[in-house]
């Protein structure tokens, strides 16, 4: 089998007449929209044949636009690049007929990857304590110290399986975590030291060389990618009649067991106080999105910091972990997700958003001048390691606008902080256990000195938002902790999202949960198609991976 690809030959054997096929799918996250995308494209099931159960009380219309107001007020940062890779360019072409209506047309996004050169990326750039200027993080991997190049050369070549249940901080010298490509990769995608070594191998692999070209994507450059996707795939599907069933939550999932292997027969659902089964047929597939990187958020405001996250970590958990714990239960070919929801230690972050008052906006004239909008600005002596970055945007200026889809246009910097746990340099107190004005104090004091900190800081609003499994995706884990997309026995279920097992690609990136989600529906439905390889970087494809030892 060619590297990078994966071949569907093994399961015709299980090819499915898609017009007696009715596909369930738990979710309404991007993976479970680009499924149902495919299931209706690729695999040719009838769109009133595709249903699309998700927890959440409102209708799909009003969860694309909710999304979209999270991401505005900050709530919404992702650690994760919104890079236009093989997968995500399939879906696109799958969904292009609805693409032309929108600002970020298709043609512009498909642009992105290919024709912009590094002065016309958004940028990064760093600020260390002590010193008054801002700096643009520039060919970063030339600046590594030679020991620690050859450090990176060992993981990013290693076979994988001496990685297995170490973390970043196992493989590198100290001296590493100084440098501005540490700076760079911890601070876009969230990795801390005490993060899965094998994650991080794959980072580099796919995301080195765009490091040291200066073509990584900031935060608000993946906010416009996925607000097109969403907006553009919820259309698609309404075109072709996919059945949504808002605010259902999944109880459980039945199997009954046939020869050697498990199949799944009914959803045990519930709709307000009705609880119901629905018959999954002999020739139906069910798709199940694991886990949740939003699950147990909280939210402060300008005057209070968001509540303690509960020491609990089921009171943490919405239905899409609950669910995968009783899928674990049934088989432990649906992997481990206390590997991944039990070290809120290491996936916690906290991130914010400052909205500026009009008439005082100064903080944002001088930034957009010093690094310029939609550009991102790490603070890596800060004690919260908070990064930050600009974009202007249409906020409801009340619920009544809101509700009459009014809004102004307002200068707004979009942060986070990933060591939320920790005192912070001038307020000396965890930035999990701050107000939102309190978290801008403590911004400003790092851009000291600042001639309006007072009239800043008394005119701004800043609304924090504390997220417990933010990474979690990223925590140290053991070979089987993440299940295949689906069974190696024959099945009509299968998992998707980033807490599923894609072989070699990132979950820094957009891309995984679209792979996922067509690595399911090829092998559910028995297609016969191979997959686009797995993007990785120059210098993984000329030696590929090898023994640690060999480097």
């Amino acid at each position: 089998m060619e590297q990078g690809f994966i071949d569907m030959q093994s399961r015709m054997s299980c090819r499915r007449n898609p017009q007696v096929t009715h596909a369930w799918i738990i979710g309404s996250d991007l993976s479970s929209l680009a499924a149902a995308v495919y299931l209706i494209h690729d695999a040719h099931i009838p769109g009133p044949h595709v249903h699309i159960l998700s927890n959440r009380p409102e209708d799909s219309d009003q969860i694309i636009h909710d999304r979209g107001l999270r991401s505005k007020r900050g709530q919404g940062i992702r650690f994760v690049s919104g890079s236009i890779d093989g997968c995500t360019a399939h879906l696109l072409s799958c969904v292009s007929r609805f693409a032309g209506r929108d600002a970020h047309n298709l043609d512009g996004i498909m642009r992105v990857d290919n024709e912009r050169d590094s002065t016309q990326w958004n940028s990064f750039y760093v600020l260390r304590n002590g010193s008054c200027r801002i700096q643009k993080i520039h060919q970063p991997v030339s600046h590594l110290r030679p020991a620690d190049r050859k450090d990176l050369l060992k993981v990013m070549l290693d076979d994988g399986q001496s990685l297995a249940c170490k973390t970043v901080g196992d493989c590198f010298r100290a001296s590493f975590f100084g440098s501005e490509l540490w700076i760079l990769l911890s601070m876009r995608f969230g990795y801390r030291p005490s993060h899965s070594a094998m994650e991080f191998q794959n980072c580099l692999r796919r995301y080195l060389q765009e490091a040291q070209d200066g073509r990584i994507d900031t935060p608000v450059d993946f906010w416009h990618v996925t607000k097109f996707l969403y907006e553009t795939v919820d259309e698609y599907l309404h075109s072709e009649g996919v059945e949504f069933w808002p605010d259902t939550s999944i109880q459980n999932i039945k199997f009954t067991k046939e020869s050697s292997w498990r199949c799944a027969s009914s959803i045990k659902a519930k709709t307000g106080n009705k609880s119901f089964d629905i018959p999954i047929q002999r020739d139906d597939i069910l798709i199940v999105s694991l886990g949740s990187t939003d699950s147990g958020s909280l939210v402060g405001s300008n005057g209070t910091a968001p509540s303690p996250i509960p020491v609990r970590a089921e009171r943490i958990l919405n239905p899409a972990w609950s669910l995968w714990f009783r899928l674990a239960r049934v088989s432990p070919e649906f992997g481990n997700p206390s590997a991944f929801c039990t070290h809120l230690s290491e996936s916690k972050m906290e991130s914010f958003t400052v909205i500026l008052d009009p008439c005082s906006s100064d903080l944002y004239t001088y930034l957009e001048h010093c690094i310029g909008e939609d550009s991102t600005l790490c603070l890596p002596d800060s004690n919260w390691s908070l990064c930050l970055c600009l974009s202007r945007q249409q906020i409801p200026t009340s619920s009544a606008a809101a509700s009459e889809g009014c809004s102004e246009e307002v200068s707004t910097i979009q942060g986070y902080g990933l060591t939320a746990e920790q005192a912070g340099n001038f307020i000396h107190k965890p930035m999990c256990c701050c107000a939102g004005q309190e978290i801008l104090s403590e911004l400003l004091s790092h851009l000291a000195p600042w001639p309006a900190f007072e009239e800043t800081l008394s005119s701004a609003t800043t609304i924090p938002t504390l997220w417990p499994l933010a990474s979690a995706a990223l925590v140290k884990r053991a070979h089987g902790d993440r299940p295949r997309t689906f069974p190696l026995s024959p099945s009509n279920i299968g998992v998707i999202g980033v807490f599923s097992e894609v072989p070699e690609e990132t979950v820094c990136g957009l891309e995984y949960g679209i792979r996922s989600a067509q690595i399911a529906v090829d092998g559910l439905m028995g297609l016969d198609q191979r997959l686009p390889k797995v993007k990785i970087n120059s210098v993984t494809k000329r030696y590929g991976k090898m023994n640690r030892s060999i480097v």
